[in-house]
């Protein structure tokens, strides 16, 4: 039973979600896709088959891992002004494992966490560069919504099944790294590897 909502409840939202940015276009894409879509049900996973100490504190590192996550989307967005963005997503990937390794071994209150998450992310929007890119209309390929339901389904399969073995900590910070996140990223790459 818990396999079946496993591979059914995932691919649903990301599909949905997916479903909507294409109708209202990427700012409400871009609004969903921010919901905990997937570390909600991988939390919920969590509960019930480590308990509720286990997934109480993912759920609170969930929170530090907006910082790794934070620090991709930087990386990858101030990369992909110089170089190409298999490159770009590589230096961001790095950025996310190196703090997440950093986060690893620190344990704050949770009030602490918020309030440094919140500082972080002002710093971020801060540093981030404007847009160049605000009229440029990208057309996902067909296969992209199948992909995305895909990787969600994989990352929460992936990550529950090993959580025994991450422990809560490190389990909570990956699954802040929803996989959809780079998914916003992939009509991009649809659209440069095919005018490669």
């Amino acid at each position: 039973m818990l396999l079946a909502l496993k591979l059914f409840l995932a691919p649903v939202l990301i599909g949905l979600v997916s479903i909507a940015g294409r109708h209202w276009g990427p700012a409400v894409g871009g609004w969903l896709v921010s919901l905990p879509l997937t570390s909600a049900p991988v939390i919920l996973f969590l509960a019930i088959e480590q308990g509720p100490a286990f997934a109480s504190r993912a759920a609170q590192d969930t929170l530090l891992g907006i910082i790794s996550v934070a620090s991709f989307c930087l990386v990858y967005y101030w990369f992909s002004f110089r170089f190409s963005w298999s490159i770009s997503m590589i230096a961001g990937w790095g950025a996310f494992f190196a703090l997440t390794f950093i986060e690893e071994g620190i344990i704050l209150p949770l009030l602490f966490s918020f309030v440094v998450v919140i500082a972080f992310l002002a710093v971020v929007l801060k540093v981030m560069p404007k847009s160049q890119s605000k009229d440029i209309a990208i057309n996902p390929p067909p296969w992209d919504t199948p992909l995305r339901m895909l990787v969600a389904t994989a990352f929460i399969l992936g990550l529950t099944g090993a959580a025994s073995i991450l422990g809560p900590q490190l389990s909570g910070q990956l699954t802040c790294k929803q996989m959809g996140h780079c998914s916003r990223v992939w009509p991009g790459i649809a659209g440069c590897v095919g005018n490669t």
